[in-house]
């Protein structure tokens, strides 16, 4: 990704609203999935779908239509997952039962 990053920006084409919302979706499915294979945690997998179906989209639409996607992928990934987080950090409380001190 960096040698791809570098030879984008020394042509000139990283200024490309489409190539750059792009690129960044990838780096972020790429961390996502990076987690994926430390973490073994299924839905993180889902959020890097997320982001690598948002970088493909913004490759067929007009410029407004990218950033609706780059918005729409990142209320998915904070918005979702973070209610996902949420919920089952509250089960996992429920089952472990009350720490007393």
């Amino acid at each position: 990704m960096s040698l791809l990053v570098l030879a984008l920006g020394l042509s000139g084409t990283l200024t490309d609203q489409h190539l750059f919302v792009a690129v960044i979706s990838v780096i972020l499915g790429m961390a996502n999935g990076a987690s994926v294979l430390i973490l073994h945690c299924k839905v993180q997998f889902a959020c890097a779908v997320v982001w690598w179906a948002a970088a493909v989209a913004t490759c067929f639409g007009t410029d407004a239509q990218s950033m609706i996607v780059f918005l729409v992928a990142i209320s998915l990934r904070q918005i979702v997952f973070g209610i996902y987080g949420m919920v089952s950090q509250a089960q996992e409380r429920k089952r472990r039962g009350p720490i007393h001190a």
